[in-house]
């Protein structure tokens, strides 16, 4: 059994000034608040926050991938163990797509509630193991499978994608004015075998990810002979991006991770920043506005 743990700050003043001793580092052990999921469950596998009912306080989201479910949690939290059941929980579509890896929210309309955004890698509506991220509005009253709640989707195009995998709120990062997406599909052969691949998709855009606003990918091991010949995957792009405005320019900026990438060393890694707003087509992440990247082979920088 998995469980969340969420702790509680203590020893400040109202001015600020910490006027207690200082204390252990925290352990899971003494965390403020604890929300377990059932056996199995792999609660906390993704969480996320946003304020879905528009009232002000932000809501918890869950991913249990285990369990197959994404579940809300309301606040406040005034119990120090909590259990995930008691939470409204969304399940999977279907058997196996993986429910529960990947949470987020952010608000898609400019209505003030942020909309919750689930995660389906192994979902085949697409195409087989293609992926799917939903779309559900407002803050969901009852157990149910996520696709009956949902309002909207975005499907993976191609067989194995695993879109979904990862998904992100982006903000206005292509400055038309209302929220946009991001979902990862590391399993993505766009720019080479396994080289990944992240959609910026917008609220209103096509129910694929292939109709995209902008589309990043990732080399495949094609671009490396040692790792083609060892049949290791390539960049693995879409395993981990987020969006902020970076450079204090007011516009969203994009981080996407590129775990794989070979340019400092062997698996090294690298961050591919792109900063907005993001001009529609797909491009590679080595073309990115800025680069970092790491020196230290197996370092896999970017991963997370």
């Amino acid at each position: 059994m998995f469980a969340l743990l969420l702790f509680a700050c203590t020893g400040a003043d109202d001015k600020g000034a910490d006027t207690a001793a200082p204390a252990p580092l925290p352990t899971l052990a003494n965390a403020g608040v604890a929300i377990r999921g059932d056996a199995g469950d792999l609660a906390g596998a993704s969480v996320a926050a946003g304020d879905l009912d528009g009232d002000g306080a932000d809501e918890l989201i869950v991913g249990a991938l285990g369990g197959r479910r994404a579940c809300v949690v309301a606040a406040p939290f005034d119990t120090s163990d909590a259990a995930l059941d008691a939470a409204v929980c969304l399940g999977q579509a279907e058997n196996y797509d993986f429910v529960g890896q990947a949470v987020a929210a952010g608000d898609l309309d400019g209505d003030g509630a942020a909309e919750l955004l689930v995660g389906a890698p192994g979902s085949d509506a697409g195409a087989a193991d293609a992926g799917a991220v939903w779309r559900v509005d407002g803050l969901p009253t009852a157990d149910g499978s996520v696709a009956e709640r949902a309002s909207a989707s975005w499907v993976g195009a191609f067989a194995a994608d695993a879109a979904g995998s990862a998904v992100a709120f982006a903000g206005d990062a292509d400055g038309d004015g209302a929220g946009d997406v991001l979902i990862g599909a590391p399993g993505s052969d766009l720019g080479g075998r396994e080289g990944g691949a992240v959609y910026l998709v917008a609220a209103g855009g096509g129910p694929m990810a292939s109709d995209a606003h902008a589309i990043f990918t990732g080399a495949g091991s094609e671009a490396s002979p040692a790792k083609h010949a060892e049949n290791v995957l390539g960049d693995g792009v879409g395993g981990a991006m987020c969006a902020a405005d970076l450079d204090g320019d007011g516009v969203v900026d994009l981080a996407l991770g590129a775990p794989g990438w070979d340019g400092g060393a062997e698996n090294a890694g690298a961050v591919a920043l792109f900063t907005g707003p993001v001009a529609p087509g797909t491009r590679g992440v080595g073309v990115a506005d800025t680069l970092l990247v790491a020196e230290r082979a197996g370092g896999y920088a970017g991963g997370a």
